[in-house]
């Protein structure tokens, strides 16, 4: 009898590897961003204003396969027509292959679209503008060329400011003022001025490459000023890191300064970089909308938010009320906007540390929960 209990003991203490890593990653405590996405989710603005960003993106990507007329189809003898619903006038085959200079992508989506609906096109559910371009078709395809300058504007302010601003701060001395001096000197440059100055000059340039490097001019041009605050806010961040002990442990195996920064301080400063991005995207797609109704931005045929802008102050006069030129674009550049930051704001509470701080300290619920 006491034989059989020891050797079930000794069953007992004889556990399988694979149950108890089983078991640990089940009962594994909830980390950083699995508890940042629990808040995210428990938002009820930040929840939706994913939703409405998805579908704001996903139309903007699908734009070439949609039965849309033309953005820059002319019709110079047509007043601007008011919106049309749907239930009145469907479409009709009216379609007319007129763009710019597309790329091999949107060109190839722009056939895919032939092949499918063949010259059928939408009815003018948003109206026309003065010019008679359907005015739904030329928001899309301006959602695309916005969004992009944001994203690729944002991309270049995330690499460059980043990596900036942690080398600054992590050498430090002399270096690290000498490169935050050049910082203050371009930000007292007036950025209109500076965005003048460039185009003008490369001018002649961009005449002869087209149009498409004269977008991506105006892309990297953006993106390289608006590093300026990315990199003061990454290097005030690994000043406060530098002297932490995983930083002094690195130093003393002998890693460089290049494997300390992206290796170990560049993790431990994504949540503030990604809150940064999201409040980034609405003002340079603010930049971009009022530098291309300036005329210094997008240039036409091509489309975006800001030259929709500009059509609808042409169409403001005393003598007829085209609203839907204005109304619009601005509900579509408004609403865009209003989500992004509210999901801006969401990401900054779902990383605040005071918010994981609150969640530390909740009290476990009780029985009746």
């Amino acid at each position: 009898m006491i034989t059989d209990q020891r050797e079930m003991r000794s069953g007992e203490d004889r556990l399988d590897p694979a149950q108890v890593l089983a078991d640990a990653r089940r009962i594994r405590g909830a980390g950083h961003w699995r508890r940042a996405r629990a808040r995210l989710r428990e938002s009820r603005t930040a929840r939706w204003s994913q939703r409405f960003l998805a579908v704001a993106v996903l139309l903007s990507l699908l734009t070439p396969l949609l039965p849309l007329p033309s953005p820059t189809a002319l019709d110079l003898r047509a007043l601007p027509r008011p919106p049309v619903g749907p239930w009145v006038q469907i479409g009709g085959n009216g379609f007319r292959r007129e763009y710019w200079e597309l790329s091999a992508v949107d060109s190839a989506l722009v056939d895919v679209r032939e092949a499918l609906f063949g010259r059928w096109q939408t009815g003018p559910y948003l109206g026309t503008d003065s010019k008679g371009r359907d005015l739904l078709s030329r928001i899309l395809w301006g959602s695309r060329t916005s969004l992009l300058v944001a994203l690729a504007a944002t991309a270049c302010s995330l690499l460059i400011g980043v990596t900036y601003g942690a080398f600054a701060g992590l050498i430090g001395g002399r270096t690290d003022r000498l490169m935050m001096r050049l910082v203050d000197v371009l930000y007292s440059l007036p950025f209109v001025f500076l965005v003048i100055f460039v185009l003008a000059l490369l001018d002649a340039w961009l005449d002869e490459a087209g149009g498409a490097s004269r977008e991506l001019v105006f892309y990297a041009l953006v993106g390289a000023v608006t590093w300026l605050t990315m990199a003061r806010v990454v290097r005030g961040q690994v000043l406060a890191l530098k002297n932490a002990e995983f930083v002094q442990a690195a130093r003393a195996m002998g890693a460089s300064t290049s494997h300390i920064v992206f290796r170990h301080l560049v993790p431990n400063l994504l949540s503030v970089v990604i809150v940064y991005l999201t409040l980034t995207i609405p003002s340079i797609l603010l930049v971009e909308a009022f530098l291309s109704f300036l005329g210094l931005g997008i240039q036409p045929p091509r489309v975006s938010w800001g030259l929709l802008a500009a059509d609808g102050v042409e169409a403001i006069n005393p003598l007829h009320s085209f609203w839907w030129i204005v109304v619009w674009p601005a509900v579509a550049m408004g609403s865009t906007l209003l989500a992004l930051n509210l999901l801006g704001d969401g990401v900054r509470d779902a990383l605040d540390p005071r918010g994981r701080a609150a969640d530390t300290d909740r009290p476990a619920p009780g029985p009746g929960a």
